[in-house]
């Protein structure tokens, strides 16, 4: 018995009663009191941050929330905004404004409550996917729009009209007014007020306990004195001598970083999720924990650092008055993992504990209280302490507040899960719950990653994930963890010219790679910086050159130098690529054999290669982007360095001849047109074939002569100034980066002007090839275009216009798919021939359909898509899911699409799933037309795969694939070939047996499948079972043959193939 309850068993009912009372109101925390109706309301910390954050990205989307919804069924739109306007009557935060207060800094303004109208847009009119890309189209317009934080409107709606009984409800707030818990109340009140409105009745919600304002004022109260400085101490100590990760990035880390981000994601296996959850339960530790601990060691394999810091959220929640409050409750702490020591995964797990617990518990101080105290070291709009964040969400289904919404009577409701693009961090990480098992979600700053290469770090963290499960008490630094793959930074191919690392690869050695690949291909002429694979090239060639070679090159070098100036300068001693002189010409594209003509492009001034990297992404197969990279654009350089224009457009056309062979197409942007139109001409007085030279965003200026001198002598902060108004400038720059940039923007625009001032003087032969202007109507830097444009006339005897509408001067950036388009009709780039994607079997790379290519003759166009982890992506990490592969075969298969925007899918074996799965992608999330499916050796996607390889030893795991596939394949001959191999093969079998859909997904396309009448791996039945994948009739075929038919009646197929498309 207590000392409380002895006492009370000695006193009277009634004081025991008045006893008990006193102990329940000890025991209860004081709640949060509403706040007294005078004095200015200051912002909480947390809204301070994000205002701050605001001014400084100029209403950045990365703090935007979209609630989109699509409501099937006759709406009541005046419920709905009747609904909206409830709603934002219940929570002050969605109406609060903000402004700036000498005395007491930032206040919140709360506004009163105003009606909602829900403007419609109609989109009835369009096709279904017309109607599923302006959905994304609307999607991305209203998430990029800022919010105007000193008007008050938090929350913003709007409506798409697909059909009568069809509508997508665009709402979205401001993360200064929104949090993650305010999803799911939002969407429960807005149902629910609906609801009553179509019955006829009011709403009958209980009112917020609290507003958010009220929270706010409690919480300046509460952090101060000694509860402050106890916050403050404890945060003192535990982040002394805390160093900022290095991260491995694919481009230089810049002061201001945008927040232009992607996004990866990676499947943990449920296996691998039970396992991880009960290695943490046993060491008294959380999933969460467990996360840091393993994302601690896979960046201490990449940067060599025992102690790493995060970042992680905590939603400052847990009184029950804040649970009914829409709000933005979030704070930022610092999560820092030890790894010194050599410790096993499960000693670290116990570390992560006892210092988690730790911060959790001093989680409430503000992330910016913290870093005015600490001072440290801040660049640019950078967060200080941690460049990668994470977070976990353990409960299964944590995506239901997007996806599994509220009743809507009358109506089914379907939360559009948002596409969180905007870059808060450099790295984000999020591990969800899921009813499989798991999923990690990065998104990545795009300024400073590559898709490649986040693709990379999240597959990596899985193979982290999985040895330290595996091997939990042995030391972390003795695990079997696979390096991950650096790859190289964008570089130039090598040049033609005559460098002194050019003359320093030995002509014997050179000579002996040409007879080597000679022989292998059974070609006499190719040049010296040609692709291995592009000239016809697989694996069985590698081999052979391998041998003639002597077998003293390890045969993954044959796939990462894969020229012979490459190989050669490898073979003598010269291994490292970069070393090589760099070219003035980077090849943006995949180079692929399918190219028929290249897009030569300048950039504008000021810019760089990189400039044009969004429409390389897409531009159809058949067009090789190549853009230039000028001295002195990638910054750092000195003045010497920039080339004046005539001598840059020499040094271009003499390096273009040595690396680029067949028609040209050229463009040049803004200032870079006058560079394109003077390489254009010089290219055609060489004698290169000129299809068309395309203007984008640039008039000719007949008075170059009169403005010459503003361009040479206007200050600095004119020129800054103009290029801000035009759209450049997207963040802010330091003093000195700021002065280089102008002084080659400058350079740029000065030359430029000279050569239409002489050019306007003494017009010299005009091109033979046509000029197309491309500008965009809201570009403030080409007044008066829809006349002016003939202008160019001067410069070429045929000249043209297409406008892109709403573009302004830097379209390149958002408008890259038109561009596409417009310089594929333009040119008469657009292939009748329909084009045919091409998957392959397990282990196979792209070049098992290169024979395809000409025997396809004018039927159709064949499209080998490339794969992670084979041939020309050797480096890459192989795929182990189907839906990862398809994530990353969708690119290749939108540019394959071209204008056309209309494609046939063909896969054997694996081949096959993934072609079905390709094109089910294709058909529900983009405008392409899929106009068959050919399905060859696979049997449907309801039937189960055994996992009859997976798992197995290696010597056991090839001869079940011998005995699955009923050859042996002969690169298995090879033991250094099956060392290269033998990875893609395992991912390749996982991801086979791995893959079955649990329910139909019946395509409205028609199905060919395609067997070996003797193939004992797939039953005849098992291929009538695609009949559930499609809505039309099953179209089956069979040919003579075992499992690899393929690869003895290639011509059947083909002709199969076009006599199903006539």
């Amino acid at each position: 018995m207590t000392q409380l309850e002895e006492l009370g068993s000695r006193l009277s009912p009634q004081r025991r009663a008045l006893l008990g009372e006193l102990a329940r109101r000890r025991a209860a925390p004081v709640r949060i009191p509403r706040r007294d109706g005078g004095g200015p309301l200051r912002a909480s910390f947390a809204q301070a941050r994000l205002w701050l954050v605001d001014q400084l990205e100029q209403g950045a989307s990365a703090y935007q929330v979209p609630l989109p919804v699509r409501l099937r069924g006759v709406l009541d739109i005046d419920a709905l905004a009747g609904s909206l306007t409830d709603l934002i009557g219940r929570h002050e935060a969605l109406r609060t404004a903000f402004r700036e207060d000498d005395a007491d800094g930032l206040l919140q303004v709360v506004r009163p409550p105003q009606p909602i109208t829900l403007p419609v847009t109609d989109l009835a009119g369009l096709s279904e996917p017309q109607q599923q890309a302006a959905v994304r189209e609307h999607l991305a317009e209203d998430q990029a729009a800022p919010f105007d934080l000193a008007e008050g409107r938090l929350l913003r709606a709007r409506l798409l009209r697909l059909a009568p009984d069809h509508h997508v409800l665009l709402a979205g707030a401001h993360h200064i007014g929104f949090d993650g818990w305010s999803v799911p109340l939002f969407h429960r009140e807005l149902a629910a007020g609906y609801n009553a409105r179509v019955r006829g009745e009011l709403p009958r919600l209980p009112a917020p306990e609290l507003q958010y304002a009220d929270y706010s004022a409690w919480q300046r109260r509460q952090l101060t004195g000694a509860r402050l400085d106890r916050l403050l101490d404890y945060w003192s100590e535990r982040l002394a001598g805390a160093v900022e990760l290095e991260l491995p990035t694919d481009r230089p880390v810049q002061e201001v970083r945008s927040t232009r981000g992607g996004t990866a994601r990676v499947a943990i296996p449920r296996e691998l999720m039970a396992d991880l959850a009960e290695l943490a339960r046993s060491q008294g530790a959380s999933l969460f924990m467990a996360m840091a601990a393993a994302l601690g060691v896979m960046f201490s394999r990449h940067t060599g650092g025992q102690d790493i810091c995060f970042g992680t959220t905590y939603a400052d929640r847990d009184r029950s008055e804040l649970h009914s409050v829409i709000g933005f409750f979030t704070n930022t702490f610092v999560l820092r993992t030890d790894l010194s020591g050599k410790p096993g995964f499960r000693e670290l797990l116990q570390r992560t504990r006892e210092r988690a617990v730790g911060d959790y518990t001093h989680a409430g101080l503000p992330f910016d209280l913290l870093v005015d105290h600490l001072q440290p070291r801040r660049v640019g709009n950078r967060t200080p302490f941690f460049r990668v964040h994470f977070q976990v969400e353990e409960a299964a289904g944590t995506l239901s507040a997007y996806e599994e919404l509220p009743a809507y009577q009358g109506l089914s409701a379907e939360g559009l899960v948002p596409e969180f693009v905007a870059a808060k961090f450099d790295l984000s990480f999020t591990l969800r719950s899921a009813a499989d098992g798991g999923l990690v979600d990065l998104v990545y700053s795009a300024d400073l990653f590559d898709a490649a290469t986040a693709d990379r770090l999240v597959a990596q963290l899985r193979t982290v994930l999985a040895a330290l499960v595996a091997e939990p008490d042995r030391g972390i630094a003795e695990l079997p963890i696979p390096e991950l793959p650096r790859p190289a930074a964008p570089q130039p191919a090598p040049s033609g010219g005559t460098g002194a690392q050019q003359q320093a690869v030995s002509e014997e050695l050179t000579a002996q790679v040409r007879q080597a690949w000679q022989s292998a291909l059974g070609l006499e002429d190719f040049g010296p910086h040609e692709d291995f694979f592009d000239l016809g090239g697989n694996s069985f060639a590698a081999i052979k050159v391998r041998r003639l070679l002597g077998g003293r090159v390890p045969m993954v070098d044959l796939f990462r130098f894969r020229t012979v100036h490459q190989l050669a300068a490898h073979l003598g001693g010269l291994s490292d690529r970069t070393a090589e002189p760099a070219g003035l010409w980077s090849e943006l594209t995949t180079p692929g054999p399918s190219a028929e003509v290249s897009l030569i492009c300048v950039p504008y001034a000021g810019g760089n290669a990189a400039a044009y990297q969004p429409l390389a992404e897409r531009l159809p197969s058949r067009i090789a982007l190549w853009a230039a990279n000028l001295p002195g654009h990638e910054g750092g350089g000195a003045a010497a360095d920039l080339l004046p224009l005539p001598e840059a457009t020499q040094r271009l056309a003499d390096e273009l001849q040595e690396r680029v062979s067949g028609p040209v197409v050229v463009y040049g942007h803004c200032a870079g047109a006058s560079q394109a139109i003077d390489l254009a001409r010089e290219l055609e007085d060489r004698g290169v074939p000129v299809r068309a030279v395309f203007i984008g965003a640039s008039l000719t200026d007949p008075e170059a002569a009169a403005n010459l001198s503003r361009a040479t002598d206007s200050p600095d902060d004119e020129l800054h100034g103009y290029i801000k108004a035009i759209g450049g400038f997207d963040g802010a720059l330091d003093e000195a980066d700021l002065r280089q940039v102008l002084r080659v923007l400058r350079h740029d625009m000065v030359d430029a002007t000279r050569f239409q001032r002489d050019t306007h003087a003494a017009p010299p032969r005009r091109l033979r090839a046509p000029v197309h202007c491309v500008l965009g109507d809201a570009d403030p830097a080409t007044p008066e275009f829809g006349t002016r444009y003939l202008g160019w006339q001067v410069f070429a005897e045929s000249v043209s216009l297409d406008v892109l509408p709403g573009a302004g001067h830097y379209f390149l950036r958002d408008r890259a798919a038109e561009l596409a388009a417009i310089i594929e009709s333009r040119t008469g780039l657009a292939d009748d021939r329909i084009p045919v994607l091409c998957l392959p079997h397990t282990g196979a790379g792209a070049s098992f359909f290169h024979p395809w290519l000409e025997a396809a003759g004018d039927r159709f166009l064949p499209v080998p898509l490339e794969l992670p982890g084979r041939e020309k992506r050797i480096a890459e990490e192989p795929c182990r899911t189907v839906a990862a592969a398809v994530d990353d075969l969708l690119p290749q298969a939108l540019r394959a699409a071209g204008a056309a925007k209309r494609v046939v899918v063909f896969g054997h074996c694996l081949g096959g799933v993934l072609a079905y799965e390709l094109a089910h992608r294709l058909v529900t999330s983009t405008d392409i037309e899929v106009a068959r499916i050919l399905v060859s050796g696979a049997p449907g996607p309801l039937v189960p795969r055994v996992r009859k390889a997976t798992g197995l030893p290696d010597d056991e795991f090839l001869a079940r694939l011998e005995e699955l596939a009923g050859y042996r394949h002969p690169a298995l001959d090879d033991p250094d070939m099956v060392e290269l191999l033998l990875p893609v093969l395992r991912a390749d079998q996982e991801m086979y047996e791995g893959y079955c859909r649990t329910e139909p997904a019946p395509l409205d396309v028609p199905i060919t499948t395609l067997r070996g009448a003797q193939d004992a791996l797939v039953s005849a039945a098992e291929v009538a079972q695609w009949q559930a994948a499609t809505a039309a009739p099953l179209d089956s075929r069979e040919f003579p043959g075992g499992h690899m038919y393929l690869t003895d009646r290639a011509g059947e197929v083909l002709d199969l193939i076009s006599r199903e498309l006539s």
